[in-house]
């Protein structure tokens, strides 16, 4: 980031100012490139730091809320859990969805709060379940994000919560991006080893995205991986799509992965991930995200008949 005395500034308190604020222009660019200061990047930066007080403030005033998509067995269409997925529900603004700020909240470091919160809650909730009888043999799915995770932090606190909820760790599953889990291999393997000893889920997220690589599936302990949905919707536009899916679900039988399949949306979907082998599904044809008191009471009701085979 770049400013230049004296058209951007004639103090050095705000030449310094205005070069960060272009900094974080160049990051918004991809990194890897300048940018000259310009005014009107002012109104930018200020938005970042009242979307960071707003952050803070939902933190400590709890607007934040989790949502649950529930996931199902291919074999009979039975539950097999939710994977938790956060809101924010701004008193102004109302409910805000994750990608509006989340990005930002990984960039400014705020996401590990939120992840704590995010473990906290979800495991909280997922033993009320289990206590009531609602959750035999489902686990709740928890995504992990962020840059510069601190594996073994993040290892001490998931114990702690476990122990504090009294949460069995086969009803807990833990979701991992490559690019997370690569940015500190040696303890990202140690923690994950960990959990996996202990009867946690560990699922690689958005498999076949950015950089994927095979040796992945075979240096982190996983049980896990989740196939990403832009492969699963592209099902009916692309001719080797389905090969594709058929690869990547035989490379992953053949490290013992349970697989799922993200984004299904529609029947011709389905059915072409019945003849893959595909472990278990979630998408919009199952359910929407829905808030917990929703889920809980479709536990209760038996309101969830996912489509019939």
């Amino acid at each position: 980031g770049i400013s230049v005395y004296p058209d951007d500034a004639s103090d050095l308190d705000t030449l310094l100012k205005n070069a960060d604020t272009a900094m974080y222009e160049a990051k918004e660019k991809g990194r890897n490139n300048f940018q000259f200061f310009q005014h009107q990047m002012n109104d930018a930066a200020n938005a970042r730091y009242e979307l960071a007080n707003s952050l803070r403030r939902a933190l400590r005033q709890n607007e934040f809320e989790l949502y649950y998509q529930p996931q199902f067995r291919n074999q009979d269409r039975t539950l097999s859990g939710v994977e938790a997925l956060i809101r924010w529900q701004d008193p102004e603004r109302g409910l805000i969805p994750p990608n509006h700020f989340l990005p930002f909240a990984e960039e400014s470091g705020l996401i590990h709060a939120i992840n704590d919160w995010v473990i906290t809650t979800a495991c909280t909730q997922a033993r009320q379940w289990v206590d009531a009888g609602l959750f035999t043999d489902c686990r709740v799915a928890i995504n992990i994000s962020g840059q510069n995770v601190n594996f073994k932090k993040l290892s001490r606190r998931i114990l702690e919560v476990l122990e504090q909820t009294g949460l069995a760790p086969h009803h807990l599953e833990i979701e991992l991006t490559e690019r997370v889990m690569m940015e500190n291999t040696d303890d990202a393997v140690e923690s994950l080893q960990r959990f996996k000893e202990m009867g946690i889920a560990i699922a690689i997220d958005d498999f076949g995205t950015g950089y994927s690589a095979l040796s992945h599936l075979q240096l982190f302990p996983l049980t896990t991986l989740k196939i990403d949905k832009s492969f699963v919707q592209n099902i009916s536009k692309e001719n080797n799509s389905i090969a594709l899916l058929h690869s990547i679900v035989g490379i992953a039988k053949s490290f013992e992965l349970k697989v799922i399949a993200e984004g299904v949306e529609t029947e011709e979907q389905l059915q072409v991930l019945d003849t893959i082998a595909c472990d278990e599904l979630q998408g919009y044809l199952f359910s929407r995200p829905i808030p917990g008191k929703q889920l809980e009471q479709g536990l209760r009701t038996g309101q969830f008949t996912p489509p019939s085979r």
